[in-house]
């Protein structure tokens, strides 16, 4: 059984607990992280840091719960992207989702994040520092038999496949 979750809903569950569901069926959590920068975690009210997140998804796998884990390109603005992207990398190499799901930051009109972009608050990256951050991001993950997924409609270039086997091919391709 698979489902969306967060890193706040596993706080909340002790090891047993984890190793019941897992018991029960469930794998697959579809898990928001978004960034690996604490920082950006905190710009976008994620409600955790990037500590709590390392450690709760660390005893996901030790429970035996698969996850993917979603990361936001562009999430931490044209100034800090490609930190974001190494920071990211450098966390899902410790932490090992079974998957990798890659958006492109989307800003709503009449989000505090609207205001911040109209105001030069956040300053949006451009397609091309958008593809810049997602090439920085696959150059440095070192990942076996994860799967990225970069088809989401708001990416400029779609790319998918299997690392590291795909990973020269979809650097290619960005």
């Amino acid at each position: 059984i698979a489902m969306y979750a967060s890193v706040k809903n596993i706080i909340n569950k002790t090891d047993e607990e984890l190793k019941e569901l897992r018991a029960l069926k469930i794998n697959e959590l579809n898990i928001g992280i978004e960034s690996g920068m604490d920082s950006v975690l905190k710009y976008l009210n994620k409600g955790f840091t990037l500590e709590e997140a390392r450690t709760q998804l660390k005893r996901l796998n030790a429970a035996g719960i698969d996850f993917s884990a979603n990361i936001i390109i562009g999430s931490a603005g044209m100034e800090k992207s490609i930190d974001n992207a190494i920071a990211s990398a450098e966390l899902l190499n410790e932490v090992k989702p079974y998957l990798i799901f890659i958006a492109t930051m989307h800003i709503d009109l009449g989000s505090k994040l609207y205001e911040n972009l109209n105001s030069g608050v956040f300053v949006e990256n451009t397609m091309g520092q958008n593809i810049k951050e997602e090439i920085e991001f696959l150059k440095h993950l070192d990942l076996n038999n994860t799967t990225f997924f970069g088809l989401h409609t708001s990416n400029v270039i779609p790319v998918f496949g299997i690392l590291p086997k795909d990973k020269e091919t979809m650097l290619e391709e960005l």
